[in-house]
């Protein structure tokens, strides 16, 4: 509040504004900017070329010190690499049986008896998920922990497993063709053995590897699964359609209320057999690349997709690849995307291509007032605005929130750029410093050029619609907004009472000339103001805790 009473309310951040298909808030610019709109290269295989040439596709990790673990060509034990292709590929090892001497005895890490290993994933913390199957009843989940050397292992009782993921808090789920298990343990640290001349807590581990949770998968088959802080997200087969495919997305909580509907994928798109985790909601499909068809063309982009009101929806980025050695996301220990190229794992990076979109209406939730008949006064926007892009604003009030909608749009007079960095006495101010075409700018608000009379807006409810236009190669950005409630009139203040307004509002209409004298003096206050409040916090500087 300011030296008149004034107040603001302030918008900045992805909860602020709502989402909308053309412009979105963009973490990394820390602003809301038009949403790119980059054509990918997609060149795919048929689904069932592509499902043929899955079984027999290099399955390779990454751990936090480079190095890579694979199967052997029988897929029976897990081996370690330091380079790909793997030239002298060494057996992982892990404990097994103890010695007389009570120090565990390491041995290569292999498949359990009779069974080979189909899928794994490295998590955050050093361990290692993977899955054995016999393809038919015998069916073990292992985990590893490739740090400390320990492993379990956890058969599995129903369906042949087909894929293991490992979620940021650690937990370990598996997923059969139409079903999802959730684990979670491990064994007690400084590796406890039992001893027959102490008394020891029966059982002696409380969290041993262990089934928390389950659901039913509704969909087809499941081809992929991928886990973030919330959601789990599956890649399945359509039912109804074996060559479409659905994405499913699932909360990570695993509650009882109905599945949501998998949803299908643009019918434009490849086959996709994988899929994984750019960020929270944001899952990424690989695209297997068809040497045979167009052996020239290496570089195919892989299509990414967001979550939008719990749907997905195209990102519209380009992520390139270098070349394809497998249809299998590479797992890494650092969470990030990785494909494997023919030199080995590769982070998967966004093409860096200015493409966005040329414009965008975005209307933003009505703001609240906690008065009836309140006067909004004025705007003020952090914004960068490049060449070729502007940011229009219209707004409408109602002493109902339901009446909102029945009120028309009051289009509002264009952006005026202020000195100050902020407003707020020596605020600097939420802009980047990379907005080079940025700064603060302000509108005074008030009704259209045929508003009557009276142009104050007056309402307990006020609601904006941004719009945002570019040239397709530049966004304008808005790092913050403000609007400050109520007006405090000079005239009415200071000047004699026949020099107040005495009219009422009117749906159409020149302004008289109170109103013309009004909005005059809100010109002057709008300099004033801010220079009168820095002057006003002065104090600040002589504050030893401001130093």
């Amino acid at each position: 509040m300011d030296s008149y009473g004034t107040r603001f309310l302030l918008l900045t951040g992805p909860d602020d504004f709502p989402d909308h298909p053309d412009c979105a808030w963009d973490a990394a610019a820390d602003a809301l900017q038009l949403r790119p709109r980059q054509q990918p290269r997609l060149a795919g295989l048929p689904a069932a070329r592509a499902l043929a040439a899955l079984a027999d596709t290099p399955l390779v990790i990454r751990d936090a010190h480079g190095r890579l673990g694979l199967f052997d060509d029988a897929r029976r034990r897990l081996l370690s690499s330091a380079q790909w292709p793997p030239r002298e590929a060494r057996p992982v090892l892990a404990e097994g049986a103890v010695t007389d001497g009570g120090h565990p005895d390491l041995q290569p890490v292999q498949a359990p008896e009779g069974q080979r290993w189909i899928d794994m994933q490295i998590g955050r913390d050093g361990r290692l998920a993977l899955l054995a199957s016999d393809g038919a009843e015998r069916h073990s989940l292992v985990l590893l922990h490739l740090g400390q050397r320990w492993q379990r292992r956890l058969p599995l009782d129903g369906p042949p497993p087909r894929r293991v993921a490992i979620d940021p808090a650690g937990d370990i789920w598996v997923a059969s063709a139409h079903r999802v298990t959730r684990y979670r343990g491990a064994p007690l640290a400084g590796r406890w053995r039992p001893r027959p001349d102490r008394f020891d807590p029966c059982p002696p581990n409380p969290h041993p590897l262990r089934a928390i949770g389950q659901r039913t998968l509704p969909g087809g088959e499941l081809l992929a699964l991928a886990v973030d802080e919330s959601h789990l997200h599956l890649l399945q087969l359509d039912g109804g359609d074996p060559g479409r495919q659905t994405l499913l997305r699932l909360a990570r909580a695993l509650p009882d209320d109905p599945a949501p509907t998998p949803q299908p994928l643009p019918e434009d798109w490849p086959f996709a057999p994988d899929i994984a985790l750019l960020d929270t909601d944001h899952p990424v499909l690989l695209i297997p690349h068809d040497d045979e068809a167009d052996p020239h063309w290496q570089r195919p982009d892989l299509p990414a997709l967001r979550v939008v009101a719990g749907r997905y929806v195209p990102t519209g980025h380009r992520y390139p690849q270098h070349g394809q050695a497998s249809l299998r996301f590479v797992s890494s220990a650092d969470g990030a995307p990785h494909y494997l190229a023919p030199h080995g794992p590769a982070r998967l990076y966004p093409l860096p291509q200015a493409r966005f979109a040329t414009r965008a209406d975005l209307e933003l939730p009505p703001l609240d007032s906690g008065q009836r008949d309140t006067v909004w006064h004025r705007l003020y926007l952090e914004a960068c605005l490049p060449p070729g892009c502007r940011i229009e604003v219209a707004c409408r009030v109602a002493n109902q929130r339901d009446e909102c909608k029945a009120v028309p749009w009051q289009p509002q007079p264009p952006l005026l750029r202020h000195p100050l960095p902020s407003e707020l006495p020596f605020h600097p101010g939420w802009q980047g410093p990379e907005a080079a075409h940025g700064g603060l700018f302000e509108l005074l608000l008030q009704r259209g050029p045929d508003g009557g009379p009276v142009r104050e807006l007056r309402g307990r409810y006020l609601c904006l619609r941004l719009t945002l236009r570019g040239d397709g190669r530049h966004t304008p950005a808005v790092h913050a907004l403000r609007v400050h409630f109520p007006r405090f009139s000079w005239q009415q203040a200071w000047l004699p009472a026949h020099m107040h307004q005495q009219a009422e509002p009117a749906a159409a209409g020149p302004a008289n000339g109170a109103d013309v004298r009004e909005r005059l003096l809100a010109a002057c206050e709008g300099l004033l103001t801010p220079i009168e409040e820095r002057i006003a916090a002065a104090e600040a500087w002589l504050d030893p805790r401001a130093t």
